[in-house]
């Protein structure tokens, strides 16, 4: 399966880059394709690049011994209709960070109908909570092997998933 995940552009997609990276071997990231579905969050990620300047000290010296931080060796960038849907076509193993921190609108849509198989699921978010997060239109049901959770959760459970098919 997939691990699907919900994301704003500003912020916490590039945390999600950021914790992948950093601890790429210690979560085994290499078992992963990692997408950046979301053309915001790609040019908000290209401006967090530009500006190392305001790194603090953890991420400057990440910067300097493994390369720019937000850009783990498997990431692949979605930035066409065309290119988020041909991920469609990978069966397992992949890690879509895509539009949408509530699953209300965007890509991410695009992604959990994809995935759907009936079953439910919880989709949880800081701003989920903040608004009624089972109304018309949020996530409702998606395959076991698909999990939609808070971008933290997601990062730290990362390390004890298995993509199948993958050792």
């Amino acid at each position: 399966g997939h691990l699907i995940i919900p994301s704003f552009a500003i912020g916490r997609t590039q945390e999600l880059l950021y914790a992948f990276n950093r601890n790429f071997e210690a979560w085994q990231m290499e078992r992963w394709s990692i997408f950046l579905d979301s053309p915001m969050a790609i040019e908000a990620t290209e401006v967090y690049s530009k500006h190392s300047n305001l790194y603090d000290q953890e991420a400057l010296a990440f910067e300097r011994s493994s390369g720019n931080p937000f850009m783990p060796s498997n990431l692949h960038i979605s930035r066409t209709a065309a290119e988020s849907m041909n991920i469609n076509s990978i069966k397992s193993g992949a890690i879509i960070i895509a539009g949408s921190g509530m699953c209300t609108g965007g890509r991410i849509k695009h992604h959990l109908k994809h995935n759907i198989k009936n079953r439910p699921i919880r989709c949880s978010s800081s701003a989920t909570r903040r608004r009624k997060p089972w109304a018309s239109g949020s996530c409702s049901a998606v395959r076991k092997s698909v999990s939609t959770a808070s971008s933290a959760s997601c990062a730290r459970s990362v390390a004890s998933a298995n993509p199948p098919g993958r050792k």
